[in-house]
């Protein structure tokens, strides 16, 4: 075969192949304008694999539970009743405080000449609305963490009814009856730190 016809039989297979490409193309061109949907869709959608992380992660956040709930939890009915109650009594406390004293700064303490007079009857009158609010409180309230707040506000409001009773506050001359008034004053004065102390044990159900 001379180099001639090798030449034209390139010449021809080439041509042969780009009328094959055109007439492909033209075919292709056609399917898309009849609306085909090899040519109007694009890549099919691809549905997420679910993987056991996202599945422990999803259930993760569905059990989770923020930090004050687990506070609001953790606190039983008796510490929620003596918050309460703590509350409400210490504001009266501190404001008998600011007015009377205590122990050694009250008027009703034993070596105090006020023992005798309105002052510490005022300070009696005082403390013991409170030993009484505080019974009001927990009144119904069956909780043994009470027993210390109880007790000294029965203590209390026995000492202000004696002192009361007696007419310690009118100064009298009788010795068996100042007597009395000193024990009387001496619980009337150390009543303030006796309740608190009642509310602070209470916090921890004694």
């Amino acid at each position: 075969m001379t180099s001639m016809n090798k030449r034209k039989i390139i010449m021809e297979c080439a041509r042969t192949s780009r009328v094959r490409t055109a007439s492909a193309a033209l075919a292709l061109s056609v399917l898309c304008l009849t609306g085909a949907s090899a040519c109007t869709s694009g890549p099919a959608p691809v549905a997420p694999v679910a993987t056991p992380y996202a599945a422990a992660s999803t259930a993760h956040a569905e059990k989770s539970v923020s930090p004050t709930q687990h506070v609001e939890e953790s606190v039983s009915p008796a510490q929620r009743a003596a918050e309460r109650v703590k509350s409400r009594v210490d504001p009266m406390i501190a404001q008998h405080l600011t007015t009377y004293g205590e122990g050694t700064k009250s008027p009703c303490r034993p070596s105090a000449k006020t023992l005798f007079d309105k002052k510490c009857l005022a300070a009696a009158t005082s403390i013991g609305s409170i030993a009484e609010a505080a019974l009001a409180e927990i009144e119904g309230v069956d909780k043994p963490g009470f027993a210390t707040l109880r007790q000294a506000s029965a203590h209390t409001m026995e000492a202000v009814r004696g002192y009361t009773e007696l007419g310690c506050a009118g100064n009298p001359t009788d010795p068996s009856t100042r007597s009395k008034c000193v024990d009387h004053g001496s619980v009337i004065a150390q009543s303030p730190t006796d309740l608190m102390d009642g509310l602070r044990l209470g916090l921890t159900g004694q």
